[in-house]
């Protein structure tokens, strides 16, 4: 019934929400998948170029993670959830020193683990994919969270929305650059 944030709008943005309500209203929807959009063909976008997303259903019993992520990011506590492309686990929480849940197989456990703990060290904040570390393992999408101080958005991808992102960019704050 209801959509928060976005992903910049326009027929990317619809096609986004349409694929996401069609996947919670259907009782088959499980997991995490990818959908890669080719802009200018599919989308009649005139930027042209590939975007690709990540959507994830989470099963209203499968969320034991919430509570140790909604008390993570009010302690402004860094956190990073992994969850496996085509399997239907629930997200796997992983902080420095704590994990909650797990990707249902030993294998995508560690890889998620020590991987989310990489890039939590490093201070990354943004999403990725994972590929398997062996046949036995599964493609894993990760997104790193570390909550900010200070939020910036910049809209515009013009020579003023290039120089704030930039100058920005040497600053501590996180900044969410749209177009």
């Amino acid at each position: 019934d209801d959509a928060f944030g976005t992903i910049g709008g326009g027929h990317l943005e619809f096609e986004a929400l349409r694929l996401a309500r069609d996947a919670v209203t259907s009782p088959a929807a499980t997991g995490a998948w990818i959908v890669r959009f080719p802009l200018a063909a599919r989308l009649g976008q005139c930027c042209g170029g590939v975007a690709t997303l990540a959507f994830n259903v989470v099963q209203r019993d499968g969320l034991g993670w919430l509570d140790a992520a909604s008390t993570c990011l009010r302690t402004h506590t860094p956190i990073a959830l992994v969850s496996r492309i085509g399997g239907d686990a629930a997200p796997m929480l992983v902080t420095a020193d704590n994990v909650t849940g797990s990707l249902g197989a030993q294998v995508d456990d560690s890889a998620g683990i020590a991987s989310a703990r990489h890039h939590l060290a490093l201070g990354t904040r943004s999403a990725m994919m994972l590929p398997a570390v062996s046949p036995a393992g599964a493609t894993l999408m990760l997104h790193v969270v570390q909550p900010p101080d200070f939020n910036v958005l910049v809209f515009g991808n013009g020579h003023v929305g290039r120089a704030l992102a930039q100058v920005l960019g040497a600053l501590d704050v996180a900044v969410r650059w749209i177009d």
